[in-house]
């Protein structure tokens, strides 16, 4: 597993104005029980559908955020000084999502997938469950086959819904390369998906 890098950087030493995450780590760190709870509520479906989205196996997305999370509580006081916590985290999941699915994919020990996405909205009524169950199963397994770079960005973009400029900070390269590789990995889905606009149809 790919050591967690929690290093800040010279200039980045504390939050100059803290912010409503520092302030949850600082007490979190100081052992307030309320202001962890908060800081779960807060982010816990975020990690969660990243995690999903990459294995496709809702139990499996428990266990790996649970494993996030006990690293950030591990390292409360540490994160109370990073600049952005929001995008440590979803970088740091990303990477720990990659690092589960080459292991487990060397080791031919992939769990098989399931359908219980939390970020796709859907119609819930009974004439449209089995549809959408299928259709589900359909662009989980497309995702999984995308490259992890290609995959990345169309979990942040279209399923998480970040903007192409957090993409870009967290990913740390250009906007031009996230809108560059998002196009790369929606044109992967339509041949399989036969369609652009998969996501408008939950």
């Amino acid at each position: 597993m790919r050591i967690l890098n929690l290093k800040l950087d010279a200039n980045q030493n504390k939050c100059e104005y803290p912010t409503e995450d520092s302030i949850l780590l600082k007490k979190c760190a100081e052992g307030d029980e309320l202001s962890w709870q908060q800081l779960i509520k807060k982010y816990s479906n975020l990690v969660f559908n990243i995690c999903f989205q990459y294995t496709a196996n809702s139990q499996i997305a428990e266990e790996l955020t649970q494993d996030i999370f006990i690293k950030v509580y591990s390292n409360c006081t540490l994160l109370s000084k990073h600049p952005n916590f929001k995008y440590w985290l979803i970088k740091t999941t990303k990477n720990r999502c990659i690092d589960y699915y080459r292991k487990n994919r060397l080791n031919n020990n992939v769990k098989s997938m399931d359908s219980n996405p939390v970020t796709l909205k859907s119609h819930d009524t009974p004439e449209n469950k089995i549809l959408l169950t299928e259709k589900i199963r359909q662009l989980h397994k497309a995702i999984l086959q995308l490259p992890a770079s290609l995959r990345t960005v169309i979990i942040l973009r279209d399923i998480n819904e970040l903007s192409y400029e957090e993409i870009a900070k967290i990913l740390k390269i250009p906007i031009g390369t996230v809108k560059s590789k998002l196009n790369r990995a929606r044109v992967e889905l339509f041949k399989v998906l036969g369609t652009f606009n998969y996501f408008n149809s939950f």
